[in-house]
């Protein structure tokens, strides 16, 4: 028998920050209003360090690449950190529990799909 932990956990569910509709609010308005500021910061350094001759230097390309890196990584987490704070929290449940009820099924079983000798 192999003793290492072979689960694999693709998804954290936070199911306290989506108990009430004021926190929802609250909790979007913030998010929404820190990405909007991070893009356009981000996005007016790029094109400062683009549009000035004085700052073509090796010291502010990589300031422009960072800032650009940074765009790229914040469209994609935070828009889909708020798109899952208004996800309900039931369809996470119900996946969770669809696929811990799919593991538990096929636990029992041997490679070739018979039941083990517990008659599980």
């Amino acid at each position: 028998m192999d003793g290492g932990n072979h689960s694999v956990v693709s998804e954290f569910v936070l199911l306290g920050l989506t108990s009430s509709w004021e926190i929802q609010i609250l909790l979007f308005l913030f998010f929404t209003t820190f990405y909007v500021a991070s893009m356009l910061g981000n996005l007016l350094i790029v094109l400062t360090i683009i549009s000035d001759r004085h700052l073509h230097s090796p010291m502010y390309f990589l300031l422009a690449n960072l800032s650009f890196i940074d765009t790229v990584v914040s469209s994609i987490a935070t828009p889909k950190m708020i798109y899952d704070l208004f996800k309900k929290a039931q369809s996470h449940l119900l996946e969770r529990l669809h696929h811990t009820d799919v593991l538990h099924s096929h636990r029992g079983r041997d490679r070739d799909g018979a039941a083990d000798r517990h008659g599980l």
